[in-house]
């Protein structure tokens, strides 16, 4: 444990999400070192992200001798070990998992195992609009292959979650000031608000708007899919097990193979229709104008971004059948490769989600060791949309 005197001047910023609001091209500017911070020394403590946080906070519930606890108490243990030998000036965790977690159940979590290892600590958090955000969990689902998501149309999908509550935010971000105070900060991901419009050169800038952040290369992680693209994916996760893991790990798998692909001839994106937009309305502008009021110095960001989404909105909603977007020949050859990915994936080996998942980690950071604490996170990389 360091001394109190070189706790004092360490800084840690525990940066909670949410999902959909660039958490990737920040996690993956960390892990691949891109950040320079004059005369301060950082340290991001995993090859990839934070996300076993949330079930490892799960498992600390468990009984003492419960392999979940002991699971749990192993992984604090080896990231709190980390970070004491990095003997960092500021330590960044990243775990869009924690979006919707009990705020005392975090700061029980800091003061037990944080407190200890740094004297300034500050939770982060990025919220995006909500028609952005219901638009783009719906495009994740279909990319991990979630099986209610890939029978749904995205009205059915939106209407869903608006029945269930789903992405009201003053509540729970209200939560968080009210627990952390003035150490809590939120920050709106809109691209004409962000500094630089980068969500991770709006991190620095704003976490720490005294010291010079210098980023290396441009980093947009995991961008949009095109509905094109999006149409090729369910047509695979239709014929692969239904098992949750392999879905997700294939569909971010190929998800970054496209990204080095050429562009399609063509690239329509999704998007919310007029009537749609119209009930995203009337369900969220209540909510997103008391988090304006809040937050964002009643600045009209998030109620005028439903605007925008309306004016913007097609008539009609776009078909999200892939055989309005195929012919019957690129049909049948997507169905054949589909099936020939489940019958390979539907083996116990030769381990192929395992072998996917090192790509990946090897694509973004080729010249590191992967961390010992990247290991225990890969049953959480979902992002939860």
């Amino acid at each position: 444990m360091p001394s109190p005197a070189s706790a004092a001047s360490k800084t840690l910023i525990l940066h909670i999400g949410d999902y959909k609001s660039g958490s990737t091209s920040l996690q993956m500017a960390l892990a691949q070192n891109r950040i320079t911070l004059a005369g301060r020394s950082l340290c991001y403590p995993t090859g990839l992200n934070h996300n076993a946080l949330n079930p490892m906070l799960t498992g600390l519930d468990k009984p003492a001798a419960h392999p979940q606890r002991q699971k749990a108490e192993a992984y604090f243990e080896t990231l709190t070990a980390e970070i004491k030998t990095a003997d960092a000036d500021i330590t960044i965790l990243s775990a869009e998992t924690l979006e919707g977690r009990d705020p005392a159940v975090l700061q029980a979590m800091i003061n037990r195992f944080f407190a200890p290892l740094a004297q300034d600590i500050r939770v982060v958090a990025y919220v995006r609009p909500h028609a952005g955000r219901i638009l783009s969990s719906y495009v994740e689902r279909i990319k991990v292959g979630a099986p209610q998501t890939l029978a749904q149309t995205l009205e059915t999908f939106a209407n869903q979650r608006m029945q269930q509550g789903g992405f009201v935010y003053h509540p729970r971000f209200s939560a968080l000031r009210a627990q952390f105070g003035d150490r809590f900060l939120l920050r709106p991901a809109i691209r004409s608000q962000l500094h630089q419009g980068d969500v991770v050169a709006d991190f620095f800038h704003y976490c720490f708007p005294d010291l010079d952040a210098q980023i290396q290369g441009d980093i947009q992680a995991n961008a949009s899919l095109c509905l094109e693209d999006l149409m090729r994916l369910k047509v695979l996760h239709n014929h692969l097990p239904q098992k949750p893991k392999p879905r997700h790990t294939l569909g971010w798998e190929l998800h970054r193979i496209l990204d080095h692909f050429p562009p399609a001839p063509a690239r329509d994106k999704l998007q919310i229709h007029q009537s749609l937009a119209q009930q995203l309305i009337a369900h969220y502008q209540a909510d997103a104008r008391a988090l304006d009021q809040s937050f964002f110095a009643d600045q009209p960001l998030l109620a005028s971004d439903l605007e925008t989404t309306l004016n913007k909105a097609p008539d009609a909603a776009q078909s999200t059948r892939p055989a309005d977007h195929f012919n019957a020949r690129e049909l049948r050859s997507l169905r054949m490769m589909a099936t020939l990915c489940s019958n390979l994936l539907d083996q116990a080996k030769p381990g192929w989600q395992t072998n996917m998942h090192s790509w990946r980690l090897d694509a973004e950071h080729p010249a590191q060791t992967h961390h010992a604490t990247s290991s225990l996170s890969q049953d959480t990389q979902a992002k939860r949309a």
